[in-house]
């Protein structure tokens, strides 16, 4: 006899029912009824009584029961069978199709896999390795957010953590997500939301045209966005209390399943002891804070209140309602930001290194070497020029609409913090290569000019003026001569330049202004200054290696000028150059020298030499006023070797006398005695005399005959000649007409 069991409940695939057998073929051919048979449901009943056979006619089921095994009393118990109704129904299982896919979506609050290790030995452990974070896994690791999957990290019952490594294997092949193999997004959108959705080639390829025209085809391996996330839930507040915010308005269902324990919870209530903006002037987060214990509709209860990060850790703090926040948002009445958080990372590396781990005898490590993060980026077979683009790190700011200066001064791309780093950024270039470029600075690497008369930068600062100029400051090598075998042959100038250009790393253009040039033209261990005026020429002055300085212009000081050494050569007044000694000891050339116990040796005084091929030089001295031409001068004296010409007055000083030698080298003095009169005297003292054409004096009485006076001097009134015949004695003749 043939049973067959009736099916207990309607199928749910969408698949042809087959057609029901009522009658099979006996060995012998001959045909007999299907005995239908019908199990017990779930409350011991049969699932069905009778049914209609294909003449029509109704006939009675057979009720049975299978039968898989007895209990300990010896009675049977009911198989459990899967019956199709338990398919992709609550309570029931997952489907599969011909193509072993699940047929509907399988929920879980938790999802647990496990790795089993079997020992040699036939023992089993069994290591959690991947869990989706429910209620168990949440308490037993409250660092877990309840919205967290976890890889890894969970321990069996003997405390041994099951370790777990993701590996992802991709292939982007278009735009948005599908363009990135890891995509990762911190945002509130949903997937069909615009801030979960990777802005790679970002325009709807359904567009056509468009979407190529505007776009660039990329695909990332990592593609993550994060944003200022919105509250979860946004609500007024009614009251507070040390550990309790009451709302004005019950949470819904759907809001309260966005909750969690240990969820921020920001207010704008805020401390008005704490400052309201920081030392650059940025609004800083005096508000009240709290991370939430449990709700209900109407209450977040909280584990205590405080400022974020105000460092007062007190407990039973309460807001007051009465100090509302302004500085950000401008609510007239309490309210609680739920889930909101105060400071957004896009990424936070934390890096723990102990050496008690990796040196001494308890040592359980090796490694004392951390490399934060490596790109190896290896080309080949690209065999023409700029047929290759190569980009680093990119760092892109943007702030549009803005106000100017939004962006506080402690605002950067890039900030190396590190006590004790010996280095803070290392480039390992080469040639022209640039360590860095900027709009203002310019680094190249370590290269040379090889060609004479080419630069190489070292190092250029730019400023753009209001004019439309700009200021390059910087310092360039350049190859002064034509032999490369002698590094004093390349010149290092320091020094300012306008409008020029940076190509690389080599200067163009522009104009330059005054520089500081080292080793110029080959002169090794010299510095000299170069100006526009002299570029390409001689320098203006250089300071020698020998410790002499050379000035090719002239020299002129606003103030006073000190020399502490003897000086062999100082000035030289025309173009000419001018040699105020040579290996010979003769001057040559033209001009003025200033020099130093040099013409006449052990003379110990200063010189000044008019050098002239001729012999009509001298020394000629002009009075000028303030804004007169120079050939408007008037001259004040002449000197040569044929003496000396003034045009004023000749004054001896007080007391001093007028030198004058004969032909024969005696001397004589000529000055004025106690009396005021002109006496002319010998080099030994004595009384010479004085010769005129004519004399003028003042006519004068002595007092007596005996009035003090000299021998030899004389006076005269209108009726007498006197003259001292001998000290204090005077005699004299009358005058008269004729």
């Amino acid at each position: 006899m043939f049973w067959t069991s009736a099916l207990c409940s309607p199928p749910v695939l969408a698949t042809p029912v087959p057609e029901f057998p009522e009658m099979y073929r006996t060995t012998d051919g001959s045909l007999q009824r299907v005995r239908i048979v019908t199990p017990l449901n779930g409350q011991h009943s049969p699932f069905i009584t009778q049914y209609r056979d294909n003449t029509g006619q109704w006939r009675p089921a057979i009720v049975v029961q299978d039968s898989c095994g007895l209990d300990v009393t010896g009675a049977p118990v009911a198989c459990d069978y899967l019956r199709q109704s338990q398919v992709n129904a609550p309570s029931g299982v997952a489907g599969l199709d011909a193509n072993g896919i699940v047929t509907e979506p399988v929920m879980s609050q938790t999802i647990l896999a496990n790795r089993v290790y079997t020992a040699p030995d036939g023992t089993s452990v069994t290591l959690p390795t991947v869990s989706l974070a429910g209620t168990a896994a949440y308490s037993t690791f409250f660092t877990l957010g309840a919205e967290s999957v976890a890889f890894g990290g969970q321990t069996d019952a003997a405390g041994t953590v099951g370790n777990t490594a993701l590996t992802i294997v991709g292939r982007p092949y278009g735009n948005y997500n599908a363009g990135c193999t890891l995509c990762v997004f911190s945002t509130a959108s949903s997937l069909g939301g615009g801030a979960a959705q990777a802005a790679l080639s970002g325009i709807d390829y359904r567009t056509g045209a468009p979407a190529i025209a505007n776009g660039d085809a990329a695909a990332a391996g990592f593609y993550q966005y994060d944003e200022v996330s919105d509250a979860r839930i946004v609500a007024q507040a009614s009251a507070f209390t040390a550990t309790t915010v009451t709302l004005s308005t019950p949470m819904t269902d759907e809001q309260m399943a966005t909750l969690h324990p240990g969820m921020y919870v920001a207010t704008n209530v805020i401390d008005p002891s704490v400052a309201t903006t920081d030392s650059y002037g940025v609004p800083s987060e005096n508000a009240y804070w709290g991370y939430i214990q449990s709700w209900t509709p109407t209450t977040l209860t909280v584990y205590g209140w405080a400022v974020l990060g105000a460092g007062n850790a007190a407990a039973g703090q309460i807001p007051d309602v009465t100090h509302l926040d302004t500085t950000k948002s401008t609510y007239t009445m309490p309210m609680v930001f739920v889930g909101a958080p105060g400071k957004i990372w896009s990424k936070n590396t934390y890096v723990v290194m102990d050496g008690n781990k990796i040196y001494g005898a308890n040592a359980t490590a090796r490694a004392n070497n951390y490399e934060r993060e490596e790109l190896d980026f290896r080309a080949a077979n690209f065999t023409n020029a700029n047929s290759l683009t190569y980009h680093g790190w990119t760092t892109s700011f943007q702030c549009i609409p803005c106000a100017s200066g939004a962006a506080s001064a402690d605002s950067y791309a890039y900030l190396v913090n590190g006590p004790g780093l010996p280095k803070a950024y290392v480039a390992q270039l080469y040639g022209s290569g640039l360590e860095y470029s900027g709009y203002s600075t310019w680094l190249p690497s370590n290269g040379s000019p090889s060609a004479q008369g080419g630069n190489h930068i070292m190092f250029d600062f730019a400023s753009a003026l209001s004019t439309g100029n700009t200021l390059h400051f910087g310092a360039k090598v350049y190859k002064d001569l034509a032999d490369s075998s002698n590094w004093a042959n390349w010149d290092v100038r320091l020094g300012l330049n306008v409008d020029g250009t940076r190509a690389q790393d080599v200067f163009s253009g522009g104009s330059d202004m005054a520089q500081l040039a080292w080793n110029y033209e080959g002169a090794g261990g010299t510095l000299c200054v170069l100006t526009p005026g002299y570029m390409g020429a001689d320098p203006n002055a250089c300071f020698n290696d020998d410790g002499s300085t050379t000035i090719y212009g002239s020299l002129t000081s606003k103030g006073a000028a000190t020399f502490d050494a003897p000086l062999a050569n100082v000035w030289e007044t025309s173009a000419a150059a001018l040699s105020a000694e040579t290996s010979s000891g003769t001057a040559s050339g033209q001009g003025t020298l200033s020099l130093w116990n040099t013409v006449k040796a052990g003379g110990a005084s200063s010189e000044y030499v008019n050098v002239d091929p001729g012999t009509s030089g001298g020394f000629s001295w002009y009075e000028l006023t303030t804004g007169a031409a120079l050939d408007a001068g008037t001259q004040l004296a002449f000197l040569n070797g044929d003496g000396l010409t003034v045009s004023g007055n000749i004054v001896a000083g007080k007391g001093k006398s007028v030198e004058l030698q004969d032909s024969n080298g005696s001397v004589g003095y000529t000055y004025l005695n106690t009396n005021g009169w002109v006496t002319t005297a010998s080099s030994s003292g004595g009384f010479i005399g004085y010769s005129a054409p004519a004399f003028r004096e003042t006519l004068t009485t002595p007092s007596s005959s005996s009035a003090p006076c000299t021998a030899g001097q004389f006076t005269d009134d209108s009726n007498y000649h006197y003259v001292c015949v001998a000290a204090n004695t005077w005699k004299r003749v009358a005058l008269s007409s004729f």
